[in-house]
């Protein structure tokens, strides 16, 4: 699970994709950021000409960009996490590991339905933000929901792994925090 690699069968492989394509997402919105904030100091001091729709879209983009980020930052089990239980509670106690992730995926779906039914809603009105461009609120909706949804489905997928891994596997992830490819975990 820490090494994003565990994906098995095609119901994993479409998960991992799926994750990947957000990712892909994610870091777009980083590059656009840089550009758009360079941009935006360039017209600001050099030119005496600030724009507001860089600014706006710079807020728009770092939403997005840590939506869209969700699913990858779950599938490596890294930095920012989403648990229930701490990890360093649960990474001893291999019932409670599986039962935190269980409930960060109950709780994550939960809330990506939510998020859903936002988005179908805020779709169908048009609600627009900010307040020079109005940019369409259902961006933000959309990637809230990819967000959560992929969440989720990495969390369900770590737990029901960590429920069928045998023996040795098991042993090993209860007592050094890590998968059994020997990797260390960093929390």
């Amino acid at each position: 699970m820490s090494t994003g690699n565990s994906a098995r069968g095609p119901v994993g492989r479409i998960l991992r994709a799926l994750t990947t394509a957000s990712a892909v997402l994610a870091g777009a919105g980083l590059v656009y950021m840089a550009l758009a904030t360079i941009l935006a100091v360039v017209l600001r001091y050099v030119f005496r000409q600030p724009n507001r729709f860089l600014f706006e879209s710079t807020e728009f983009a770092l939403a997005l960009t840590v939506f869209f980020a969700l699913g990858m930052v779950a599938l490596y089990d890294r930095h920012v996490r989403v648990d229930l239980i701490p990890r360093r509670f649960a990474r001893t106690n291999r019932k409670v590991d599986i039962g935190a992730r269980f409930a960060t995926a109950a709780i994550a779906g939960t809330f990506g339905w939510f998020a859903v039914q936002l988005f179908v809603r805020d779709l169908e009105t048009g609600i627009r933000m900010g307040s020079t461009f109005g940019l369409p609120r259902w961006i933000l909706m959309l990637a809230l929901t990819v967000g959560l949804v992929l969440l989720a489905a990495n969390e369900l997928r770590g737990a029901l792994e960590r429920l069928h891994a045998t023996g040795t596997d098991a042993a090993t992830a209860d007592v050094t925090g890590s998968e059994s490819t020997g990797e260390a975990k960093h929390d």
